[in-house]
């Protein structure tokens, strides 16, 4: 079932009219089966999902790029960039992934079978977190589920690669993102590159020195282009690292409706972290006037108001494809 829809570099070069139509085909029916990890049914989704997010390129289009991913990735890059900003259809979003991140070349097969026979300290705290990922989501809920296991094993795969690392509660987000897109061993694949060639690893490293510049940054960023904010986040002495560290450690997947940070997700695997700054900042620019009327204790719980507020907001402002695409 999943040859369809990861494509190698070879495979996508014949990849005829025919064949993208038949991968559109596949998908709809996995979209509509509650037991698939394409399945729509169980994503986290927010009142305003639908009316916010939408593509604007049809899957033909996107068909060909990923039959001619050679030519798109070389000679047509801003026009592929302009594409992702406004959102990778979810049909062809597993295959475009890999291809971004160069993970489509890989082969781990082998490597991520003999890491998985090995034990690594992370695994008792692996397994009290997967209840914690995507909580609300049908395919991670119950100790059967039919994504944790391959979630247990991912994290563990990489802890046991990389024991410098070791295993972070934010990169379960991740890979729990990839494994709804793709199958477990082509998942620790993209999640390989995401670590290494993304800036994720530095963010993950025990002391979190990246994650500190990343926030230090961000408030730089408040202060100048949202002063007013600033100066009330200061009066009540309110730090900024109750809600960013999570934007930055999960790109938004533990603070925004899945739908939501999936879009922030494509971008990010085409710009890297930059997006991350720029959706942060437009959040709140957006949840401005919200965040204005908490007094200190209301300061404690804006990591959970903020995606509510923004929601809510969403409604009656500019669409958040826009925002996307912002500079």
């Amino acid at each position: 079932n999943w040859l369809p829809v990861l494509l190698a570099p070879s495979a996508a070069k014949c990849c005829s009219t025919d064949g993208v139509t038949v991968i559109v085909s596949l998908h709809r029916l996995l979209e509509t089966d509650s037991k698939s990890l394409y399945s729509v049914n169980g994503v986290l989704r927010s009142p305003c999902s639908s009316k916010i997010f939408s593509f604007d390129e049809d899957s033909s289009t996107w068909g060909c790029v990923v039959a001619n991913w050679d030519e798109w990735s070389k000679k047509k890059v801003k026009r592929l960039k302009e594409m992702i900003r406004k959102g990778i259809h979810p049909h062809f979003r597993p295959t475009v992934w890999q291809m971004l991140c160069n993970a489509h070349s890989l082969s781990v097969r082998e490597q991520y079978s003999e890491l998985l026979q090995k034990t690594c300290p992370c695994e008792k705290v692996i397994e009290k977190d997967l209840s914690r990922i995507f909580s609300r989501h049908q395919l991670f809920q119950g100790l059967h589920s039919s994504i944790q296991q391959p979630l247990f094993n991912v994290l563990k795969a990489y802890s046991v690669l990389d024991r410098d690392v070791g295993y972070s509660q934010g990169s379960a987000f991740i890979a729990g993102l990839l494994l709804m897109q793709m199958p477990e061993v082509e998942a620790f694949g993209v999640f390989l590159r995401l670590m290494q060639d993304f800036r994720l690893r530095e963010l993950y490293r025990p002391r979190m020195v990246e994650l500190g510049c990343c926030m230090f940054q961000l408030e730089g960023l408040i202060q100048e282009q949202l002063p007013e904010l600033y100066s009330h986040f200061q009066t009540h002495a309110f730090n900024t690292s109750t809600f960013s560290s999570s934007w930055f450690l999960t790109v938004f997947l533990s603070c925004l409706p899945l739908t939501a940070a999936s879009r922030v997700f494509d971008i990010f695997m085409c710009e890297g972290l930059e997006i991350v700054f720029r959706v942060g900042m437009a959040i709140l620019q957006i949840t401005q006037t919200e965040l204005l009327k908490l007094d200190m204790e209301g300061m404690t719980q804006v990591k959970a108001i903020l995606p509510a507020v923004l929601c809510m907001k969403c409604l009656s402002c500019r669409p958040v494809s826009e925002i996307l695409i912002l500079k």
